[in-house]
Formats: C-alpha cells, sequence, structure tokens
C-alpha cells in the first residue's frame, strides 16, 4: 500500500468562472512549489465552462497536511470560489513517485523545455 495521497476532484465555479480560473491558477503556482507535491494540475471541461478537475499528488499523507494548512490553501478555501461536486481517492498504479515536468509553464500556459 502507498502512503501517497493522490485525489481527482470535480470543482464547479460559484459565481464568475473567470475569477475562479484566475484563482485556481494562482493556486497550482503555489502548490507545484510545494516540495511533497508530486502533480497538482487543474482542466476544465471542454463542454461546461466553469467546471473543473483537479488531480493532486502528494509523496504522503504529512506533505498533504502541509499543505491543506499553508495559508494560500486556506485563504483559496475562504473565498468559495469553486465548490466540491464530487471527489474520489485514487490508488497509483505505480508506486514509484513521479519525475517533476522538464518543462516549466507561464501564465499564458505555454511551456518550454528546461
Amino acid at each position: 500500500m502507498s502512503d501517497r495521497v493522490v485525489r481527482q476532484v470535480v470543482l464547479e465555479a460559484c459565481g464568475d468562472p473567470e475569477a475562479a480560473r484566475a484563482a485556481l491558477a494562482e493556486l497550482v503556482g503555489h502548490t507545484r512549489q510545494e516540495p511533497g507535491a508530486l502533480l497538482f494540475a487543474v482542466h476544465e471541461f471542454a463542454e461546461q465552462p466553469g467546471r473543473f478537475v483537479l488531480w493532486e499528488d502528494f509523496v504522503d499523507r504529512t506533505a498533504f497536511d502541509a499543505h491543506m494548512a499553508k495559508d494560500y490553501t486556506r485563504a483559496f478555501f475562504a473565498r468559495r470560489i469553486v465548490q466540491p461536486v464530487s471527489g474520489e481517492d485514487l490508488t497509483p498504479l505505480v508506486q514509484a513517485p513521479l519525475r517533476k515536468p522538464a518543462y516549466r509553464s507561464d501564465r499564458t500556459g505555454s511551456r518550454d523545455q528546461v
């Protein structure tokens, strides 16, 4: 059994989808800098603007709990800009940790090789 915390959460904007996009992008930027975050990505449903899926993978429960305790994570949830629709804990098929991606994204969504 893995100690990793892997989750998939569907979120829905509680108002302006553009505000939700901006807040989620900010949260992603902060979270990807955390040493225990292996994967933290948000995608918007193509046919349902304002509905998002969050994929998160942390090395262990301690890293996940530390993420949830961060000021920026708490501030994000306090804004109530999105609400969870559903969520699932997942079991990784490959137990080895993921490598950090070999690219960096800028705020426009483009990627550059590192």
